[in-house]
């Protein structure tokens, strides 16, 4: 429930009757037609019987147990007839209970179980508690310390934030206190204590999802063997649910040519990004299965970003001697000095499992027998028979030279722009 202004909660002193549950048991193979089990639970102890007692008041009597009917709480109704085959009975047994309200002590006997309804058989309201302060509080969290006023964060939740600072004159706080909350859905019962206030927030914190067409109710627990002390929330599912899902858009790309780079060269000038989609649905469920869905909405919450890329268009150069070098980029950014050389490779060819041989690509490339040419590079960066990118294509380190100390990066290709080394 949420209050006005910062509150506290005030403590009332209460014995609490608790009670051990026990296995469910069977009727014996000889029950006969007219007789019901019926479980007692009566200060925290269960007495089970099989009577054939009309009422519940009966079904007492036939377990000798005596109750004072003006302060002694039963349930169900005494007088209620039984007619089933299985019965729990809970007794609440009036007990002493002081409350303390300000500078009133009151002394009550009663059976009732939540602060309300024992304040009302007091004679008292329970109201929403309120308390005003004056600070010089910056934050919140000072308020509520000026206010000697103590949260568990980890549960309870306040509104503003706990950390916002006060810049204004005045401010309402609000602090909603986790409690516990038994959520039954369907077959399920679940056990949270949460400071959530919604219904779908509730159910999310136990894990569940709560759909548009299901229904809720919350009732204050009236079993404390079953459910404990707290709220109750029954959820009704709908078969009809309204589902939403989102689902990526993919980016287009732009390709921009650029005449002054090689044919091969790539670089990305603007990265794409996926749009999102939120598509719903209506969706047939039966036994929370999924029978059918079909689409009913589709709209797109995030446009996809297109990418841009620059793509070289300028031919090759040819190949020429070493001293025509050119700079290649390769698809990380990385830029290569690129160099050409005219060897004869029948040495560094024996590495790398190739056989032993190269064979000269109709371009002038000295090629390895899986396709990749001949390069010399420098070992610490490229190590030998490592494979890299060349602006003539996919190469592989066999050899390195003096000019890996003063170009780390470069790239010195085997070519046969002599054609003296052609085979």
């Amino acid at each position: 429930m949420r209050a006005k202004g910062l509150f506290f909660g005030k403590i009332i002193g209460l014995a609490v009757l608790v009670a051990i549950a026990t296995p469910m048991i069977s009727f014996a193979d000889g029950k006969t037609s007219g007789e019901h089990l019926v479980r007692i639970y009566d200060r925290g102890e269960e007495k089970t019987i099989i009577t054939n007692a009309l009422t519940v008041r009966q079904a007492l009597r036939a377990a000798k147990i005596t109750i004072d009917e003006k302060i002694d709480a039963v349930e169900p109704n005494i007088d209620m007839e039984l007619t089933g085959a299985k019965y729990q009975v809970n007794i609440f047994r009036a007990r002493p209970i002081t409350i303390v309200d300000g500078n009133k002590r009151l002394k009550i006997t009663t059976a009732e179980q939540t602060p309300a309804l024992i304040a009302k058989a007091a004679g008292l309201t329970l109201y929403r508690e309120e308390k005003t302060i004056i600070t010089n509080a910056l934050t919140v969290r000072q308020a509520l310390r000026a206010a000697k006023i103590t949260i568990d964060e980890k549960i309870d939740t306040v509104e503003p934030n706990i950390d916002m600072e006060l810049t204004g004159a005045k401010y309402q706080v609000n602090i909603f206190r986790a409690r516990p909350i038994t959520i039954v859905d369907g077959n399920k019962r679940l056990k949270i204590t949460t400071a959530e206030q919604t219904p779908a927030l509730i159910a999310k914190a136990a894990g569940l999802t709560l759909y548009r067409e299901d229904k809720t109710h919350f009732t204050n627990s009236d079993d404390l063997l079953v459910n404990g002390v707290g709220l109750v929330m029954k959820i009704e599912r709908s078969k009809q649910r309204t589902m939403t899902e989102e689902v990526d858009v993919n980016f287009d790309i732009e390709q921009i040519k650029d005449d002054s780079q090689p044919i091969g060269f790539k670089s990305v000038k603007q990265l794409g990004e996926k749009g999102v989609r939120k598509v719903t649905y209506q969706v047939e469920v039966e036994n929370e299965r999924e029978i059918s869905r079909k689409e009913v909405a589709s709209e797109i919450t995030k446009q996809p970003k297109k990418q841009i890329e620059i793509i070289g268009t300028k031919p090759k150069n040819p190949l020429t001697k070493s001293k025509g070098a050119q700079i290649f980029t390769d698809s990380k950014g990385v830029a290569h000095r690129e160099t050409y050389y005219d060897l004869p490779m029948n040495i560094v060819i024996k590495a790398c499992g190739s056989g032993g041989t190269y064979t000269v690509r109709a371009d002038g490339a000295k090629v390895d027998r899986d396709g990749y040419i001949l390069v010399a590079a420098n070992y610490g960066n490229y190590p030998r028979c490592s494979v890299v990118e060349t602006s003539m294509g996919p190469g592989k380190v066999y050899d390195t030279g003096g000019f890996a100390a003063k170009h780390p990066h470069g790239f010195d290709l085997a070519t046969d722009w002599t054609n003296g080394d052609r085979r």
